[in-house]
């Protein structure tokens, strides 16, 4: 791109950022050998676009000089368009004295294959990137051209974090741009399901953490406390991780209050167990320090980061406002802490672990009599954005519609955001808190790498 063209381009990012909009999402498509970047920028549920069409194999400015969220967005269409971006270089420089190791992409404390190079000397980390590309199985390719009833039941197969979340949201986009309202019941039942969907992802992430640690015990307790999960979700609908539910429309069929509490007696006794395991992290010296020294990030950097990463630096982001589910009608806290290092993240994720526990048993008893299916006729041609809870904060779908055929789906989740600020986290620290440092993030590598 000519100067002028870059500079136009950064100049309108900024002027955006400048009034306090973030960057929402990255988006490209090609037509006639000429590549469109769409940029969506939101402030408050208020969208701005940005868009640039240029030639194939042309270098666009970064939007990471504006946005630092951005960096992994720009990777994702780098890796399906030729199109590439002026970013920062992340190779590794051969410096005497230092070495340079690789950590991954399989090992036995990444619950996702993922590549890490680190710089060091000493045990201690100078310069760390990540390499992806590992779960990539082009979700958003497998769904265009495919019928709105068919894609619920895929996208909750991309991740056990947030695959129930992505299909709520693609649900809620169907609905909006055909105008059908759901009936009550159902919105209440996608609640209950979309929050032990969170219960499932957190428990796994205080797993990865118990390993971490070095607690065999309390990673053994909680891996059982998965397994008590998986019996109350199939309480509900037979299915262990709850897929097969979500339908356009509502829920595909009535499922009985008594499911819902024999389902809530599970989670309470799962809740207890919690309880203790955090009494034990907290009041035992040696785990609190190690958590507590590791994993800082500072408040600038993590005000620009997103959902718990964010939390976990007093930034209040409710990832619930702008769903269409009944959280507005069940009071609760957005739950913050300050200390923005790995003790901060973990003690949210028990924060977040009783924030879904109450609005499951608030939601079984406040759930309406009713229908939980209407007809949905999927006529319209549209576009829609839908923004849905998730385990660690937010996912994003953008849908767009030809008649009930899927023209083209996006979506984004927290990872795509915050594994930015990864490798500026693991700098200066020692190389044996580089897991702990590294589960403390959560990353959704396949929900991000689609």
């Amino acid at each position: 791109m000519s100067e002028k063209r870059s500079a136009s381009l950064l100049s309108k990012l900024s002027g955006f950022k400048s009034m306090g909009f973030e960057l929402l999402l990255m988006e490209a498509s090609e037509a006639d050998n000429k590549i469109t970047v769409n940029y969506l920028l939101e402030k408050e549920g208020q969208f701005e676009s940005v868009d640039i069409t240029v030639s194939e194999n042309t270098v666009v400015p970064s939007v990471t000089l504006v946005f630092p969220r951005g960096d992994r967005m720009e990777k994702d269409i780098e890796q399906r368009f030729p199109v590439s971006f002026k970013r920062k270089s992340d190779e590794m420089p051969h410096e005497e004295g230092y070495s340079l190791i690789d950590w991954g992409p399989f090992h036995p404390l990444l619950p996702e294959p993922v590549l890490f190079h680190i710089l060091m000397k000493d045990e201690v980390i100078k310069k760390a990137s990540v390499e992806t590309g590992y779960n990539c199985r082009e979700v958003e390719k497998l769904c265009a051209g495919r019928k709105v009833w068919d894609i619920p039941g895929i996208l909750e197969k991309v991740s056990d974090a947030n695959g129930i979340s992505l299909s709520l949201a693609f649900a809620s986009a169907v609905e909006e741009i055909n105008a059908i309202d759901i009936p009550q019941k159902a919105r209440w039942i996608r609640m209950i399901i979309n929050e032990m969907s969170c219960v499932n992802a957190n428990l796994q992430g205080l797993y990865n953490t118990a390993q971490c640690l070095g607690l065999y015990g309390d990673s053994v307790r909680i891996s059982k406390l998965v397994g008590l999960y998986r019996e109350a979700a199939e309480l509900i609908c037979g299915h262990p991780l709850l897929f097969g539910i979500i339908e356009i429309g509502g829920i595909n069929k009535d499922i009985a209050k008594d499911s819902f509490y024999a389902a809530n007696a599970v989670l309470q006794e799962i809740e207890n167990e919690l309880t203790d395991i955090r009494k034990k992290w907290e009041s035992t010296a040696a785990i609190a320090k190690r958590l507590r020294t590791t994993g800082f990030i500072d408040s600038e950097t993590a005000m620009t980061a997103s959902g718990r990463l964010a939390r976990a630096a007093g930034n209040a982001v409710d990832s619930r406002k702008y769903s269409k589910l009944p959280y507005t009608d069940l009071s609760y806290t957005v739950q913050v802490r300050e200390e923005s290092n790995c003790y901060a993240r973990t003690m949210l994720k028990f924060d977040d672990l009783s924030q879904s526990f109450r609005l499951i048993d608030r939601g079984i008893e406040s759930m309406p009599k009713g229908e939980v299916k209407q007809e949905a006729k999927v006529k319209k041609s549209g576009e829609a954005i839908a923004r849905e809870h998730g385990a660690d904060g937010e996912v994003i779908v953008r849908v767009r519609l030809k008649r009930d055929t899927v023209e083209s789906l996006f979506f984004r989740n927290d990872t795509s955001v915050n594994i930015s600020f990864l490798p500026g986290c693991l700098e200066g620290t020692e190389l044996t808190d580089f897991p702990l440092i590294v589960s403390g993030f959560d990353l959704d590598l396949s929900g991000m790498e689609k």
